[in-house]
């Protein structure tokens, strides 16, 4: 609970005011229990130490963002563009800040400057079709998808979010048979196998999944997740 985490973090904080832990876990709490101003002070204290601390400016200009300080929320994203220069790793977490925000045209705008530069970076056009899929554009948060199957075939990312956005838009054949083409590229992935299972049964298809099941059973007798999934579906039936 919260006051038992104010007590031990109070405590380390004690013995060294200036424990880069303590004051962040100091500004976490803080931010968890709305008292954004003292958020920032324990932020602002690291970043005395810390200054090119990225992460840390991150949560700091969100915590500007809670307490409604428009003007420093932005300075110090400009702050952190100015310290990140071109890089694509950092400049994707501003981008990920303003989604969380759900600012998509600030968002929209920093990723298509960094794909001007990094025309292939897979973060970055995932980024792309969430924020085409949360403003409602679902044919170009699928070409966008495409886009990346395309770049990176063996890479089951692009399959699997189609398929979450075709399940969402109740699609369900489409949404199965990308998730099959997932499963295709990484049949190794207990998450993808958990995911396509449930995906089938859920929607009347259980005979397709323990068909599937028993296959990969047969293909490796000792596949363990086929066994779990196929031993879960039998003791539902008898219940």
């Amino acid at each position: 609970d919260t006051e038992n985490a104010d007590y031990h973090i109070q405590k380390i904080l004690e013995h060294n005011p200036g424990d880069y832990n303590g004051l962040l876990l100091n500004g976490k709490l803080n931010l968890l229990t709305k008292n954004y101003s003292n958020a920032i002070n324990s932020f602002r204290l690291i970043l005395k130490s810390n200054p090119d601390d990225i992460d840390i400016r991150l949560i700091l200009a969100n915590s500007y963002k809670y307490n409604n300080q428009k003007d420093l929320y932005e300075n110090e994203i400009k702050s952190i563009k100015e310290l990140v220069k071109n890089n694509p790793n950092q400049l994707i977490k501003i981008s990920q800040l303003y989604i969380k925000n759900k600012e998509y045209t600030n968002a929209k705008s920093e990723i298509e400057n960094i794909l001007k530069n990094y025309p292939e970076n897979i973060t970055a056009l995932m980024l792309k079709s969430e924020i085409y899929y949360f403003t409602d554009d679902i044919k170009k948060a699928i070409e966008t998808l495409d886009t990346i199957n395309s770049l990176y075939p063996e890479n089951p990312i692009g399959w699997f979010r189609k398929s979450r956005i075709y399940r969402n838009q109740n699609n369900i054949t489409e949404a199965i048979r990308n998730m099959e083409m997932a499963f295709s590229k990484d049949k190794t992935s207990d998450d993808l196998l958990a995911e396509l299972t449930d995906l089938e049964i859920s929607n009347g298809y259980t005979d397709q999944a323990i068909s599937r099941l028993k296959t990969l059973i047969k293909e490796n007798k000792n596949h363990s997740s086929a066994h779990k999934f196929l031993g879960m579906l039998y003791l539902k039936s008898i219940n």
